[in-house]
């Protein structure tokens, strides 16, 4: 697997706290067969969340310089949305994903962002490429999947926490996050793990089967790892959407 969301860097958002906080949870990585994580604490405007990039590339640096040889790190923000993304970046306080073009982006989770729509494509016209994260937790998603189906087809990329599969956030949050993998909205798969104390690392292998039971190996396959792999790579990533789904699906689905 190649993990685009952690909260791994110490003492820098509600993650991590310590320098062996963040070891223990890159040494479970590496014992679960994890190659590659983006690195993305929260950045939240106006919020005690709001580390500039010299000091994350500072942490970043010493816990490269320890398992270099074992996994590769790299740097990017959660951006919790707000309408001066662009400027935060130009002054180095936001990262995308390593040095791509790909930005991870939060919305709130009860209240739509006032138009919502129209700023994710207007960073798509600056040639950005949003990932929304963990949709399955959003209530108005969960009240209207078709707001996530039409953002998908708008070429918005979507990333899902595995770990919704295991009910740690509610039930429905489980009901929405196996309706989007049948309609083949999630373009990743990631952890979003805080703590060394959250074995997610270890339900990686489970993970991939359940969802393999749903989708079939080859988009298990691209979600865990490919796409990710072309974020460092560079190479395009294309949107597997599935408008319909049979029968089967269903079926499939029922995990």
């Amino acid at each position: 697997m190649i993990d685009i969301h952690s909260h791994i860097l110490y003492g820098i958002d509600d993650g991590a706290k310590t320098l062996e906080d963040s070891e223990a949870i890159i040494k479970s990585a590496i014992k679960n067969k994890v190659s590659a994580i983006f690195l993305t604490p929260h950045y939240i405007l106006e919020s005690k969340f709001m580390t500039p990039n010299n000091e994350k590339k500072d942490i970043l640096q010493a816990l490269e310089k320890k398992f270099s040889d074992k996994i590769k790190l790299y740097l990017g923000n959660e951006i919790y949305i707000n309408n001066e993304i662009e400027e935060l970046i130009k002054k180095g306080e936001i990262h995308p994903l390593g040095d791509s073009n790909y930005l991870l982006v939060e919305l709130p989770v009860y209240n739509e962002y006032p138009d919502l729509e129209k700023y994710l494509f207007h960073l798509q016209d600056s040639g950005y490429k949003v990932i929304i994260a963990h949709p399955e937790r959003y209530f108005y998603f969960k009240n209207d999947i078709k707001k996530v189906i039409e953002l998908c087809e708008q070429g918005i990329y979507f990333q899902g926490n595995y770990m919704s599969l295991y009910n740690i956030y509610s039930r429905s949050t489980r009901k929405l996050f196996i309706k989007l993998l049948m309609h083949h909205c999630y373009t990743f798969m990631a952890s979003d793990i805080h703590s060394p104390h959250q074995k997610y690392y270890s339900k990686i292998k489970d993970a991939e089967e359940k969802v393999r039971q749903v989708v079939g190996k080859k988009y298990t396959d691209d979600i865990f790892f490919n796409n990710a792999a072309k974020i460092i790579s560079g190479e395009e990533i294309k949107i597997e959407f599935k408008e319909k789904i049979s029968i089967f699906d269903r079926i499939r689905g029922n995990i």
